[in-house]
């Protein structure tokens, strides 16, 4: 039979815990018996010593009463059982265990695993209402507020509806964070997948001052930023990129127009270059003018190719609303940014 199974010896050393250990020990030994087809009173006490230990065995044979007769019909295992449970039991103490379920707390266990924790501490408290205690311990110690508030709202007093009510509530928190896990997989994908395109549509943008693509022109990799222009002896740009007439030009061909030889943009690096137009300034009364019609309404326009974008200026505009211009795409807020390119003379 000990080739089949076997059991460990009870340990008699810690006797702050020995009265709990020792039910535990029992009722592991009550299993074993019936595993191992023990029958009969006399077998079943027999195992009971010899598996418990000689620690066991001699406590057994020094309490008093063990040698005694049994009586007719009495049943010698029981007898034997019961003069070690009233030797241990008495060493339980009670103010040490009822203070060992007040500590029980969920923490990260499962709520139903925290509810077998209780019940497994409340067996050896000997309390009047064990139920009653239980619930108001889960009412302290479990995590969910939810829980408390419906135990609230509804009176609970069965520990039956707590449990279920604590095993549903936790349930359903599981499947939220699930989802909102899965929903936040899927949002991290998009993002990279967003944070990838502006890098893509870089080969779209053009330097103002190198020329070249793929790259804006406060890069600190463009070529032309330390070089000095050739054409007005500006730092920042090569001579094909720059904007300013030449003063020879201007006084051969007997325009009006005098020297534009530099560029004070005042660079701002919180502003995105592509998003930056360069205005130009004019006399009005030295430049050539064209008359065009704009929105069905027919203007006086100076021409200045040099410019990056067209402007007129207030009264002009009103003067087209008065006369109904026809307006299509009107951007209320616009993200350009205009910088001035002014003359020296």
């Amino acid at each position: 039979m000990e080739g089949k199974c076997s059991m460990e010896k009870f340990d008699t050393t810690d006797l702050s815990t020995i009265a709990v250990r020792w039910k535990k020990w029992m009722r592991s030994f009550e299993l074993f018996a019936e595993v191992a087809k023990v029958t009969g009173a006399s077998a079943k006490k027999a195992n009971l010593l010899h598996y418990a230990g000689l620690e066991v065995l001699e406590i057994f044979f020094n309490i008093e009463g063990n040698d005694a007769a049994p009586a007719e019909g009495s049943d010698v295992y029981k007898d034997a059982k019961t003069l070690l449970d009233n030797h241990f039991n008495p060493m339980k103490n009670l103010v040490y265990e009822r203070s060992k379920f007040r500590s029980i707390v969920q923490g990260e266990d499962a709520f139903e695993k925290f509810v077998l924790k209780l019940k497994q501490q409340a067996d050896l408290c000997e309390y009047t209402n064990q139920e009653e205690r239980m619930v108001e311990q889960i009412f302290d110690k479990a995590n969910s507020n939810t829980l408390r508030e419906r135990m609230l709202q509804k009176k609970m007093t069965s520990l039956q509806e707590v449990t279920q009510l604590g095993q549903s509530l936790e349930m359903l928190e599981i499947h939220r964070e699930k989802s909102n896990s899965d929903e936040a997989a899927v949002n991290k994908v998009k993002s990279s997948r967003i944070a990838k395109k502006p890098s893509a549509s870089m080969d779209n943008f053009t330097c103002y001052r190198c020329g070249r693509r793929g790259h804006i022109a406060r890069d600190a990799e463009c070529p032309a930023k330390d070089e000095v222009c050739n054409k007005c002896g500006v730092k920042g740009h090569f001579k094909s990129r720059c904007k300013s007439e030449d003063k020879r030009k201007d006084q051969r061909k007997g325009k009006g127009r005098d020297q534009v030889r530099c560029v004070q943009s005042g660079s701002d690096d919180s502003e995105d270059e592509e998003c930056v137009q360069y205005v130009f300034a004019t006399d009005a009364a030295k430049e050539a003018d064209l008359k065009c019609t704009m929105g069905g309404v027919k203007l006086n326009w100076i021409v200045d190719s040099g410019a990056g974008v067209n402007v007129i200026d207030w009264e002009t505009w009103k003067s087209l609303k008065r006369k109904e211009v026809d307006v299509i795409d009107v951007d209320k807020n616009p993200k350009m940014k205009l910088k001035r390119m002014v003359e020296i003379t």
